[in-house]
């Protein structure tokens, strides 16, 4: 494992984060410049730019102002420190980096002055910074919690990489509220939750707090959660974290659950992480062992990372993971069109795994789906029918039935009109764990012919009813279902 956290730092180094927020239209812009020769109030321009960036917060005074930061190190600076961190962010105040976190760093500080990188108050929105060598200790202002960043509520943190920091709970970040707070194609790596603590890359105690694109690999926790405790992620991809019980846990002290949808959790330690975790739910994700509760579509195949030992996880051509996921998320209230290199998220029709989507699938097929029932992934057999039942190969992963089997499809069984009060009952060979919806339509001769009547219909193993109570006239009703 330290072998493997070796190269996770290497990579690192080389790794590029290309998404970069637009500058936009901004009220004002105040500048800093680590280099700057002439730091000259409110630092209007690069000319007058500020030398830290805290000197620069005090200047905004709208919510749309800007602070933008040019390349270099901005080390701790202790005459600046507030709220235990390198950097406070007031309420309302955007901060964003010129050229990504490759070449702009925010640190922290270890030993006798121990302070975080950042504190981000609420509202507040950070974009495009390395965040490094975060500490916190007991004596912290607000406590021995998040060595990287402390998050209030409504933040917005982006295009960052959190790595080797160290706190009690939540190395990486820690956030105690959740509501409107994203954290978007961010790298947690090599963080650490001390002896007794939890969420090694982060602790969070509100499960609505949510991370879309982001990479947990490295980091590691004394007691629950080596990657994290608590929070939702979405096609995040979560290898390498190691703790004394779960690799990811749904909250260790305090939180209120963990989910997981459309990601990949993976060569954990201990994997039993991934199925016994303390209230972490699974959604169509790829995971070492299946959970045994809370579960919905997911599988154990190795996730065949394009390159694992040298911590690559964009997807090999071979990937299980390709197509395996779900376009309209359980829990997410925003979608993202880009995956965490920059490129478009869905290729294919359907979304990966992970944070990274693989741009150039051969087939519209689920990879994995398409792999347990020995159907190649080159395209060549989306369309065909093996089992001549009339549903080609697309047809029957997208209904969740078999494609070996002809009596293993999506059909309707029967209309029974109970009676003129309780309407007519629609009845139709189903699968678990799959959504119908049911639609009718009176003349086949209109425009569109069917409205939909019912949706999210829970489907059952063998078949599935439901009953349409306003179909009380003598008139004809015709009707459809389909999966969602």
């Amino acid at each position: 494992m330290k072998t493997m956290q070796n190269r996770l730092k290497i990579w690192l180094l080389r790794a590029a984060l290309v998404l970069i927020l637009p500058i936009g239209a901004h009220a004002t812009i105040l500048y800093v410049n680590v280099n700057s020769t002439n730091s000259v109030p409110p630092y209007s321009s690069w000319a007058t730019a500020a030398t830290n960036i805290q000197s620069a917060v005090p200047f905004v005074n709208s919510y749309s102002d800007l602070v933008l930061v040019t390349n270099g190190i901005y080390p701790f600076r202790p005459q600046n420190s507030s709220h235990g961190a390198n950097l406070y962010l007031p309420r309302n105040v955007t901060v964003q980096s010129v050229n990504g976190p490759e070449v702009t760093i925010i640190m922290g500080t270890n030993g006798p002055h121990a302070a975080r990188c950042v504190y981000m108050d609420a509202g507040t929105s950070l974009s495009g910074f390395t965040l490094s060598n975060g500490a916190t200790t007991a004596s912290n202002p607000s406590g021995n919690v998040g060595g990287g960043v402390y998050m209030d509520l409504a933040n917005m943190l982006s295009n960052c990489i959190i790595v080797n920091n160290t706190a009690q709970y939540g190395g990486g970040i820690f956030a105690d509220l959740g509501p409107f707070t994203l954290v978007i194609n961010c790298k947690f790596i090599g963080n650490t939750a001390q002896a007794i603590g939890s969420g090694g890359g982060a602790f969070i105690e509100d499960s609505r707090l949510k991370f879309l694109n982001c990479i947990f690999s490295g980091n590691t926790a004394g007691a629950y959660g080596g990657a994290m405790s608590g929070g939702t992620l979405i096609n995040c991809t979560v290898v390498g974290n190691t703790a004394q019980f779960d690799g990811i846990d749904g909250g260790g002290s305090g939180g209120d659950g963990c989910t997981l949808e459309n990601c990949i959790a993976y060569y954990n330690s201990p994997d039993n992480g991934e199925s016994s975790g303390d209230n972490v739910s699974f959604y169509n994700c790829c995971v070492a062992a299946l959970p045994t509760t809370n579960s919905v579509n997911n599988f154990t195949n190795a996730p065949l990372f394009a390159d694992l030992a040298n911590g690559d996880y964009h997807l090999s051509a071979s990937s299980p993971c390709i197509n395996a996921g779900k376009n309209s998320y359980t829990n997410s209230y925003i979608t993202v069109t880009n995956d965490l290199d920059g490129n478009p998220r869905v290729v294919g029709g359907t979304v990966d795994l992970g944070a990274y989507e693989f741009q150039s699938p051969s087939s519209t097929l689920s990879y994995v789906w398409a792999q347990q029932y020995g159907i190649p992934t080159d395209g060549s057999a989306d369309n065909l029918d093996p089992d001549g039942d009339g549903m080609s190969n697309y047809a029957e992963w997208k209904t969740g039935t078999d494609p070996k089997n002809p009596l293993s499809l999506l059909q309707m069984n029967s209309v029974a009109v109970t009676n003129v009060l309780t309407g007519a009952t629609i009845t139709w060979q189903s699968v678990s764990n799959m959504n119908y919806f049911v639609q009718r339509g009176l003349d086949l001769s209109a425009t569109p012919v069917f409205t939909t009547i019912a949706s999210n219909i829970v489907g059952q193993g063998g078949t599935t009813s439901y009953n349409d109570a306003t179909a009380t006239n003598s008139v004809p009703y015709f009707y459809r279902v389909g999966v969602q």
